[in-house]
């Protein structure tokens, strides 16, 4: 429409980038490790419950999109899981696990888990084992299509904390760790090819959290934890630390093969002003030469990650914004572009 008065007169135009998602905001996502797809979760709308997408970054199109909206928003992370039973993402729903298939996005069932009071944290461990906590105990389940049968439990922290912040790191030996934010150590867990507990121990490693989930990554070529809360490296052989890294200030992601860190400077508690020191701007770190490349981005990154064949894109925004679940005036303004490395 035509805006007129006594000073200005312009025309105001609704324009919509192509390469734009719908989301006003994204709650989680999950990567496909072997396809150019990411599943995201998240609103498009205010007035509207959140939905799960499955967009191709590499041709910017959404494949799927959910055809039921989960029950129950809980604020966990949509997970993706590729098992016997095919791909699929699952969305914890505190009671319930709701299961999606991944390709489709098309709701298969809900299966609640015998035993459990609050599901705090899922993880696959393989052959069709899965494993669980709750703010008690971590178990583990033989799953069967849209059942899952346990196999045994055990206990991790004598302190009982608030149910949320629970999380399962899967290692590699038939070992599993549990921690929480609250907890300065964690509990790794041996398990026999049956999913029976064998042994367990404390380790020097505090399972640090924050609004977008826990910031302790795994890198199985590397056999290291990594805390992006505080940019150090530790074994996950020993538990020892290994080393640090300066910047980027703000890791969020990590090669396949561990040897570069991606994130940003961009400090998710600045004020947004137009004066605010946001940059569009990406740094990757490089282990072997501890040096770090910045490369100049189209929006504000927030989420860096390696595509199925070792290329580094960036979830960002348009606009200033603390975090992708920020919904600022309900406009669009959130997009998938590739970071050019080279």
């Amino acid at each position: 429409y035509v805006y007129v008065n006594e000073r200005i007169s312009f025309w105001e135009v609704i324009y919509k980038k192509s390469n734009l998602l719908d989301f006003r905001s994204i709650n989680s996502y999950a990567i496909d490790s072997e396809e150019p797809n990411i599943y995201l979760f998240g609103s498009i709308s205010r007035m509207e419950p959140p939905i799960i997408q499955r967009y191709n970054y590499q041709n910017q199109d959404i494949e799927a999109i959910s055809n039921l909206p989960p029950p129950n928003y809980t604020g966990k992370p949509i997970k993706l899981f590729n098992s016997p039973n095919g791909k699929e993402i699952v969305v914890d729903q505190g009671t319930e696990l709701s299961f999606y298939d991944a390709i489709t996005l098309e709701y298969k069932y809900n299966i609640e888990p015998g035993g459990i009071s609050y599901i705090d944290d899922i993880e696959y461990l393989g052959d069709d084992l899965w494993a669980i906590t709750d703010s008690d105990n971590v178990f583990t389940f033989k799953r069967d299509n849209a059942n899952l049968f346990l196999i045994d439990k055990a206990p991790h922290f004598i302190e009982h904390q608030a149910t949320f912040n629970y999380n399962i790191y899967v290692l590699e030996g038939n070992r599993l760790m549990v921690g929480h934010e609250n907890e300065p150590n964690s509990i790794v867990y041996t398990l026999d090819g049956n999913g029976k507990f064998l042994s367990q121990k404390n380790v020097s490693i505090h399972a640090s959290w924050s609004y977008d989930g826990s910031k302790i990554v795994y890198n199985p070529a590397e056999n290291y934890l990594l805390d992006f809360s505080q940019n150090r490296l530790y074994s996950a052989e020993t538990f020892q630390y290994m080393e640090s890294f300066e910047t980027p200030y703000f890791p969020s992601g990590v090669s396949k093969d561990g040897l570069n860190i991606y994130g940003t400077n961009n400090d998710p508690d600045w004020e947004i002003t137009p004066e605010s020191l946001h940059k569009k701007e990406a740094i990757i770190f490089n282990r072997n030469t501890s040096s770090f490349q910045k490369i100049e981005t189209l929006g504000y990154p927030h989420i860096l990650f390696e595509s199925y064949n070792g290329e580094v894109f960036s979830i960002s925004s348009g606009l200033k914004k603390e975090r992708l679940s920020q919904n600022i005036n309900d406009k669009a303004d959130i997009f998938i572009e590739k970071v050019n490395t080279h």
